[in-house]
C-alpha cells in the first residue's frame, strides 16, 4: 500500500481535556518517532501521543505518512500560544565554537554521514557551553513540518540534551525508541558525545552503548545509566544491557511540571525523555 494511504496509529494518544488556550505544543521529530505533548497555562501536561514508524521506512515514506498524520491528528489541528519544534535526527555534529566555520558545515557532515544533497543544513549556538550544533533533515520532512508549524521555533535534541543533568560530572544517558537508541555520554563534566543509532536486536543496542564508553575510556560496569522510552526490566533488551551495565536506572518525570492523572497512569520512563527535552527549552 502506498505510503500515502497507510493509516498510521498512534503508539500512545494519551488526552485528558481538549482545551488548549494559552497552551504550549512541544513537536518531537525524528527518523523513527513522532511524538506532539502539550502543556497548558498551568504548567500541566495534559496530552501526549506518540508515533512510532517501522525500521527501514524512506524519508520519502516517512513525510508522506507524517503528512497524513498532521491532516488527522486532533492535537496538531489546534491553535497554540506557542509551538516549538525540536528535531532528533541523527545527522548532528556539534563541534566547539572557536572551529566552526560556517562555510564548511556541509564538508563537516558530508565527511560523516555521507553526501546527501536533498538536506538541508542547519546551524545553532549553545552560547551557555560555546559549541555549534551542525546538523541536516531531509527537505521533504523538514518541509512537512514547517508548512504544519510555520510560527514555530526550532531546536535539535543534541543542543538542548547537552544542558541536561548538567549537575551530574558523569552520566551515561540513552533513550530508546523500537528502532533506535539516542547516547548521551557525560564523562568528569566535560561533553563527550551526543549521537543517535539504529538498532536492530538487543544485542546491537548493546554494542552501541558499549562502543561509547570504550571509545571515550569509561568502565561501563561501574557507569550508572539513566534510561527512558521504550524499555523495561522485563524486557529483552533491559536484560541485555544489564549483562554489562549494572546500575540501570529509568529517567523520572521532571518535577519541573506537572502532569494528568492519564499520563501518571504510564511509567514515568515512557514520556520522560519528552519533558525533559521540553524542560531545556524552557
Amino acid at each position: 500500500m502506498p505510503a500515502e494511504n497507510q493509516h498510521v496509529n498512534p503508539s500512545f494518544n494519551i488526552k485528558s481535556n481538549i482545551d488548549t488556550t494559552g497552551a504550549h505544543l512541544f513537536v518531537f521529530a525524528g527518523g523513527q518517532s513522532f511524538s506532539l505533548a502539550v502543556l497548558n497555562p498551568n504548567h500541566v501536561f495534559t496530552k501526549v501521543c506518540v508515533y512510532n514508524f517501522e525500521p527501514g521506512t524512506s524519508d520519502a515514506e516517512r513525510s508522506l505518512m507524517l503528512q497524513k498524520i498532521l491532516s488527522e491528528d486532533s492535537i496538531a489541528a489546534k491553535f497554540y500560544n506557542r509551538t516549538d519544534v525540536i528535531w532528533c535526527t541523527a545527522q548532528s555534529i556539534i563541534t566547539p565554537q572557536s572551529f566552526f566555520v560556517r562555510e564548511e558545515s556541509n564538508n563537516m557532515l558530508n565527511l560523516v554521514f555521507g553526501d546527501a544533497p536533498v538536506y538541508s543544513v542547519k546551524h545553532e549556538l549553545i552560547l551557555k557551553h560555546q559549541f555549534y550544533n551542525v546538523y541536516r533533515i531531509n527537505t521533504a520532512f523538514e518541509k512537512v513540518i514547517t508548512q504544519k508549524f510555520a510560527g514555530a521555533v526550532q531546536w535539535h535534541q543534541s543542543s538542548l540534551l547537552v544542558n541536561f543533568a548538567s549537575a551530574a560530572a558523569d552520566l551515561l544517558y540513552c533513550n530508546f525508541t523500537p528502532g533506535t537508541v539516542t547516547v548521551m555520554l557525560r564523562k568528569q563534566s566535560q561533553l563527550q558525545a551526543v549521537q543517535i543509532f539504529e538498532y536492530q536486536t538487543a544485542n546491537d543496542a548493546a554494542f552501541h552503548l558499549l562502543n561509547v564508553c570504550r571509545c571515550y575510556g569509561v568502565d561501563a560496569a561501574a557507569t550508572a545509566v539513566a534510561a527512558s522510552g521504550m524499555i523495561d526490566e522485563t524486557s529483552n533488551l533491559y536484560a541485555e544491557l544489564h549483562k554489562y551495565f549494572l546500575s540501570i536506572d529509568f529517567l523520572k518525570l521532571p518535577d519541573v511540571f506537572e502532569y494528568s492523572d492519564e499520563i501518571k497512569a504510564y511509567p514515568a520512563h515512557y514520556f520522560s525523555h519528552l519533558f525533559t527535552t521540553a524542560s531545556c527549552v524552557l
